[in-house]
């Protein structure tokens, strides 16, 4: 599972990511900037057995007055993805047939989907 999180320009971040009840603070943003905002990215990976993620996120303004994104955006863009692997529902037979059509030096041993969502606040 990935999140991506771009506050608007003009506010102040604080950010951190509780796993197994520890809390820790995301100490300052990726080296990648999109529309001029500060960019966040985070990878959960698990097993089959998944301890929950909780994610906290602290906005404030940078000045102390205005509202909104300050230009014309969302104040908060966040983007979630999840990859499920080795799932039987993705092995029809219509899948299986495509793959049989590979050459044999090709490993197509897995299947695999992807739900992305997307979310401006």
């Amino acid at each position: 599972m990935t999140v991506v999180l771009s506050p608007a320009s003009n506010w102040k971040e604080d950010i951190a990511i509780k796993i197994l009840g520890t809390e820790n603070p995301v100490a300052e943003p990726g080296s990648i900037q999109w529309k001029g905002r500060n960019v966040y990215f985070i990878y959960y990976g698990t097993g089959y057995e998944a301890e929950p993620l909780e994610i906290t996120i602290e906005l404030s303004l940078k000045d102390g007055n205005g509202s909104g994104g300050g230009d014309g955006d969302s104040v908060l863009e966040i983007q979630h993805t999840g990859l499920f692997l080795h799932q039987q529902e993705t092995l029809t037979p219509q899948f299986l047939d495509f793959m049989s059509r590979f050459p044999s030096w090709t490993y197509t041993g897995m299947s695999w989907s992807a739900v992305v969502k997307t979310y401006s606040l």
